[in-house]
C-alpha cells in the first residue's frame, strides 16, 4: 500500500470517528479534540496538551471540509464552538406506539420543576432532534392521555448545594448533616442521617434517611431543608443496616368507595368484601407517614383498625377536627 493511500485511510478513519461522535450529540471543539486523542486519531504534541496545535487545527478544518463535501451538514456555532450534525442519516425512527409514549412523557415533564427535570427535558430534546421531520411534527398534536405529576410546590429555586450534597452523600454512602425546619412548630433543628434516597412522592420531593440519634427511618421534605446547610460527611453509613420492617395495617372502606374496586396502595394487600358493599383491607407498609397521608385522603369513608399506634393518631386527628369544626373557640 502506497504512503498516499495509507494517509488517506487514516484521514477517512478520523473523519468517520468525527461523524460517529457528532451522531450521538453536539460536541465542542475541545471535546472533539479530547475524544480524537483518546481514540488515537490525533497524537498530542505534549503530554498535557489540552487544545489543538496549529497543524492539528488545520487538519481538523480539512476534515470538516471533506465531511461537508459528501453532504453532511455540520453546523458550527461560532459563539460557543459547538459542532452539530444536522442531517445525520442515522436518525431515530419510532413506531406509532412509541411516538405516543414519547408525547406523553414530554407533556408530563414540560413544566416540571422537580430535581433533574431539566436533564429529562434535555434528553427528550435530543430524542426529538433525531426524529424525522414528520414524526417530530406529530409530537405536537393534541394528546388524549396525560400524567399529572401534581407538584404541590415549585422546586425551580431549589438550592443546588443542598441537592448536590444529598446526592453526593447517597452515592458515596456517607452520613449527611443538615438543618431542618420542622413543619409542626417551625423550629430549626440539626439532623444527622444516613441518606437512603431522594424520592418524588405525593406532590413533594422527600429525602428518606436513617436518623442516627433516633435510630429510625424518617422522611424529610426537600423544601424544608435550610438552604446551604446540607453537608456530606466522611463517616460511612452502615450498609448492612436492615431497613424498616413492614407494619401490618388494617382499615375499612365504606361502600361508596369500595363497591366497584379497591385501589392498591400497599404491599401484600388482601381485601375482604362485606354484604353492604364495604371492604376491609389488610396490607403492609414500611412508611406509616405515607400510609397516614393516603388513608386521610379517604376522609369519613375510611376507618383505621390497626395497628394501635396508627389508630391512636387518627383518634387524635378526629378530636382535633371536632374541636376545629364542631366546637370552635368563641
Amino acid at each position: 500500500m502506497s504512503s498516499d493511500s495509507s494517509a488517506q485511510q487514516v484521514n477517512n478513519q478520523r473523519r468517520l470517528l468525527i461523524l460517529s461522535l457528532l451522531h450521538t450529540r453536539p460536541y465542542t471543539k475541545a471535546e472533539l479534540y479530547r475524544a480524537l486523542i483518546a481514540e488515537g486519531a490525533f497524537a498530542p504534541d505534549a503530554y498535557d496538551q489540552q487544545t489543538m496545535s496549529s497543524a492539528q487545527d488545520a487538519q481538523f478544518r480539512r476534515d470538516l471540509i471533506a465531511i461537508r463535501a459528501i453532504g453532511c451538514d455540520i453546523d458550527n456555532d461560532h459563539r460557543t464552538l459547538v459542532y452539530t450534525w444536522r442531517n445525520s442519516p442515522f436518525s431515530l425512527s419510532l413506531a406509532p406506539a412509541h411516538l405516543s409514549a414519547l408525547s406523553i412523557v414530554l407533556d408530563t415533564f414540560a413544566d416540571s420543576s422537580i430535581p433533574h427535570a431539566n436533564d429529562i427535558r434535555a434528553l427528550f430534546a435530543h430524542l426529538l432532534d433525531l426524529l424525522p421531520d414528520a414524526q417530530r411534527k406529530s409530537i405536537s398534536s393534541r394528546r388524549a392521555f396525560t400524567i399529572n405529576l401534581r407538584e404541590l410546590n415549585s422546586y425551580s429555586n431549589t438550592d443546588q448545594h443542598t441537592a448536590t450534597q444529598i446526592e453526593k452523600a447517597i452515592a458515596r454512602g456517607v452520613r449527611l448533616q443538615f438543618t431542618y425546619c420542622t413543619p409542626r412548630d417551625g423550629k430549626l433543628r440539626q439532623h444527622e442521617v444516613e441518606p437512603l434516597k431522594l424520592e418524588y412522592r405525593g406532590g413533594h420531593v422527600y429525602l428518606y434517611g436513617w436518623h442516627i440519634r433516633r435510630n429510625k427511618e424518617l422522611p424529610y421534605r426537600l423544601d424544608n431543608i435550610i438552604a446551604g446547610s446540607a453537608q456530606a460527611g466522611n463517616l460511612l453509613a452502615q450498609h448492612q443496616r436492615i431497613g424498616p420492617q413492614p407494619v401490618t395495617i388494617r382499615y375499612r372502606l365504606s361502600a361508596e368507595i369500595a363497591r366497584n374496586s379497591v385501589s392498591q396502595h400497599f404491599a401484600n394487600q388482601q381485601v375482604e368484601r362485606h354484604p353492604d358493599g364495604a371492604a376491609t383491607i389488610t396490607a403492609q407498609t414500611d412508611d406509616l407517614f405515607e400510609a397516614k397521608r393516603i388513608l386521610l385522603s379517604y376522609g369519613e369513608h375510611c376507618t383505621v383498625e390497626a395497628p394501635p399506634d396508627l389508630v391512636a393518631e387518627f383518634r387524635q386527628i378526629a378530636t382535633n377536627l371536632y374541636q376545629t369544626y364542631c366546637n370552635p373557640p368563641k
